[in-house]
C-alpha cells in the first residue's frame, strides 16, 4: 500500500488527515480525536463530526494532489 497523509488545520486547530491510497484509487480523510471534542462542525453535511474515516472512491488521484497541498502548508 502506497499511501501518504498530510495534516489539515484550521485556525491554528488540527483538523484531522487527508490521505491517498494509490493501489485502491482511495482518498480518505479522519477527523483528529482533539477536534471533534471542541465540537466545531466545518462540513455538517458531507462529514459530520465522527470518529469513522470517511472515504471517497468518486475522487481520482489529481483531487488529493498531496505535493502541492504540502507546497501550499509550508
Amino acid at each position: 500500500m502506497v499511501m501518504e497523509a498530510i495534516t489539515i488545520t484550521y485556525q491554528d486547530d488540527v483538523v484531522g488527515a487527508v490521505s491517498f491510497d494509490t493501489e485502491k484509487g482511495l482518498g480518505s480523510f479522519e477527523y483528529d480525536p482533539g477536534f471533534i471534542k471542541k465540537d466545531i462542525e466545518l462540513s455538517p453535511i458531507k462529514m459530520p463530526l465522527s470518529n469513522r474515516i470517511y472515504s471517497f472512491p468518486e475522487l481520482d488521484f489529481n483531487t488529493f494532489k498531496l505535493d502541492l497541498i504540502k507546497e501550499f502548508q509550508r
